[in-house]
């Protein structure tokens, strides 16, 4: 998956949070967490959704989510995992149309 910048993202390649679609996933790989927020592995992804302010940590909290999926969601569904997405996209794509790139 190639990494997209701050910089360099667009609200066109944000996925659409009411399409329903598995986008976000490939979308939330375009960030490596595991190099910007080298705590992932000990913090809690769920709270990280709501803490989150600036434009790295809400696609950051998106990346902790594709891989909660990816792990625990092979077992059993991430509760609440739809809503949280679809939030942290909603966000994801204002800051990104307002121009707030930290």
């Amino acid at each position: 998956m190639k990494e997209i910048s701050n910089e360099d993202l667009r609200v066109i390649q944000i996925p659409d949070p009411e399409s329903g679609s598995d986008r976000w996933i490939h979308f939330a790989h375009t960030i490596n967490g595991y190099e910007v927020d080298p705590l992932i592995k000990q913090t809690d992804q769920r709270s990280s959704i709501h803490t989150a302010r600036t434009l790295t940590e809400l696609r950051c909290a998106l990346f902790h989510l594709a891989r909660a999926d990816r792990w625990q969601g092979a077992t059993a569904p991430v509760p609440g995992l739809e809503e949280d997405v679809e939030t942290l996209l909603r966000k994801i794509r204002a800051k990104v149309a307002a121009g707030e790139l930290e």
